[in-house]
């Protein structure tokens, strides 16, 4: 609560074991406001709201800061007295950044004419706050109880009158509504987000892992900022696909990189700006249209993500990092080996008789072997012994289905563009697969997936003077064989990601890489016929109009493709394809 004149150090025990769990608000203030913040407790408490606040409420063997971080996590709001003391107050600052990263709504409370500055500025930008000024307090009761009972979706006093909802600021940038016009012009309009925001993915409850997932009230370590609210931007449709924009935290814009999918929803992750920085996101959706953005202000950008079943597992370049509902995130070390380049990561399965997890990945990036960890619960990892199979391997790509692991890349060997594929039953003991004739001249392996007779994979093939897409088949891993190829007069195609959905396959990538940028995407009921899936136009971005759709999941009948745009004016914004009931 940002009390100066009573801070203890944060190694010193003061006398209670009351940590204020289960409180109705916490109080934060500057000890210059003392006064007023005794009255507003006074003045709650009476209407029947229970609070905390130090240094009333400190109290028993625990030190300061553990209290008031346990009393913000047991909080349903944080109460900010706002002042020209308050914007002072570095303690202050760190209880309502706290407060954002567990995702507790906020109340800021003017009790003077001022605005937030410095680090409040910032976090408060766009959050609606109430006013209690001028004297007495009692004058302005139904405003401030009418917001707080907003932000508790619970009146307390019966004489409050409950204006619309406070925007529900679980780390907070007003995500900036952007429509497409029929001119195909861009227009951007600030609006405030749904109270509530949305949930994060509800996956089955984990052991806890210590690093990081819970931040000192001193150190930034595994904070997550998080924007919530229904997708701010939306292209005209092209059933069933809709096109839309999801959260974003900094002006300079988001990407989303991966996307998996579970029985709970789907998982996003990728990169954001945060406080100047490139910074790790994920974001969850329980039905692919609503999503929730959760900044890692501590982890590099994430590219890929797999859901276990017992926690979700992304990668950075050279990091783990784990969760066990997509919010709270944790590095699990610095990686296996000194410097390494982790690739891909899958989850094996319940039926599984090997790891639960299994990354491919090279010991450097200046390595031109392959690596291979294991691990059975996402955490603990072992590097399998190094392998003939796995040298010269530049790995892109892998997956696993019943019949093992497969992983696709390329010879690391200068000038090389040949593929690279081994397979595992264990993900220890690794077998690469012969030259196929079924690759042709050449093949540019990028996307793998469980499917068809156990494995489907696509990338680009060269024979003769013949290049384009190509969808290939295998039973094992070890024998391909060419079921599908298309290659659009006039333009290059280039497959990203590759999954099975209820009615078929979907594959997604660009249109014309380099150039136009065009997201596009194919379906097909077997795996051998495919045709173009009628996806959201081309939204037609001033300035780079730089475009990717990266990757693609399924759930049920929904299918959800992830990407990002870049516009020079806009700053650009992480973008989601979902269609449901898609006929390939």
């Amino acid at each position: 609560m940002g009390i100066e004149g009573h801070r203890h150090a944060d190694d010193a025990v003061v006398p209670t074991n009351d940590t204020g769990r289960g409180r109705d608000l916490f109080i934060s203030h500057s000890s210059a406001d003392a006064a007023v913040a005794q009255d507003l407790r006074a003045a709650f408490e009476a209407a029947g709201y229970t609070c905390w606040m130090a240094p009333e409420d400190i109290k028993g063997p625990k030190t300061w800061a553990e209290q008031i971080l346990e009393a913000i996590v047991g909080c349903s709001v944080l109460v900010l007295v706002l002042s020209s003391a308050t914007n002072a107050s570095a303690h202050v600052s760190r209880e309502v950044e706290l407060a954002f990263s567990k995702g507790k709504p906020v109340l800021p409370i003017r009790v003077e004419e001022v605005k937030p500055t410095g680090t409040l500025q910032y976090l408060l930008a766009l959050i609606q706050y109430v006013d209690a000024f001028p004297p007495p307090l009692d004058s302005h009761r139904d405003r401030v109880f009418g917001s707080l009972a907003a932000a508790l979706d619970r009146p307390a006093d019966p004489r409050a009158v409950v204006p619309p909802p406070l925007w529900h600021a679980r780390h907070v940038r007003t995500a900036a509504a952007i429509a497409v016009v029929a001119s195909i012009s861009l227009v951007i309009a600030l609006g405030l987000l749904s109270s509530g925001g949305g949930p994060g993915l509800a996956l089955p409850s984990a052991r806890a892992v210590t690093a990081g997932i819970v931040p000192s009230p001193t150190a930034s370590a595994g904070e997550s900022g998080q924007v919530t609210g229904s997708l701010p931007l939306t292209f005209p449709p092209a059933p069933p696909w809709t096109l839309s924009a999801a959260p974003r935290a900094g002006a300079d814009g988001a990407r989303m990189q991966d996307v998996a999918s579970s029985a709970d929803g789907f998982l996003a992750v990728g990169s954001d700006e945060y406080r100047g920085s490139r910074v790790g996101a994920a974001w969850t959706s329980e039905d692919g249209f609503k999503w929730s953005e959760h900044v890692i202000s501590d982890s590099a950008a994430m590219t890929k993500v797999f859901v276990g079943e017992q926690r979700a597992v992304a990668l950075t370049d050279d990091r783990i990092w784990v969760t066990s509902d997509g919010i709270d995130w944790s590095p699990v070390g610095p990686g296996p080996g000194p410097g390494p380049r982790f690739v891909d990561i899958v989850a094996t399965g319940a039926d599984s008789n090997g790891p639960a997890f299994v990354l491919i990945g090279q010991a450097s990036a200046a390595s031109s072997d392959a690596v291979v960890w294991t691990s059975d619960d996402g955490v603990n990892w072992q590097a399998a012994p190094t392998q003939p199979s796995l040298e010269q391997f530049c790995p892109v790509a892998l997956a696993s289905a019943a019949q093992g692991l497969a992983a696709i890349g390329t010879d690391c060997r200068a000038g090389q563009i040949h593929p690279v594929i081994a397979v595992s039953q264990d993900g220890e003991r690794w077998t690469r697969a012969q030259s196929q004739s079924s690759f042709g001249d050449q093949a540019d392996l990028r996307a793998i997936s469980a499917g068809g007779p156990g494995f489907i994979m696509a990338g680009r093939r060269t024979a003769g003077d013949r290049v384009g897409e190509a969808i290939w088949t295998s039973a094992d891993g070890l024998s391909w064989v060419v079921v599908g190829s298309f290659r659009p007069p006039g333009a290059t195609e280039a497959i990203k990601s590759i999954a099975a959905f209820a009615g078929g396959y979907i594959a997604v990538g660009l249109r014309d890489p380099g150039t136009s940028n065009v997201p596009n995407a194919w379906t097909s009921p077997d795996g051998t016929a495919w045709r173009r899936a009628n996806i959201p136009p081309d939204p037609g971005f001033r300035g780079t109009n730089a475009q990717s759709l990266e990757a693609v999941a399924a759930r049920g009948g929904t299918i959800v493709g992830v990407g990002w745009y870049a516009d020079d004016e806009a700053g650009g914004w992480p973008l989601v394809w979902t269609a449901q009931g898609l006929q390939p």
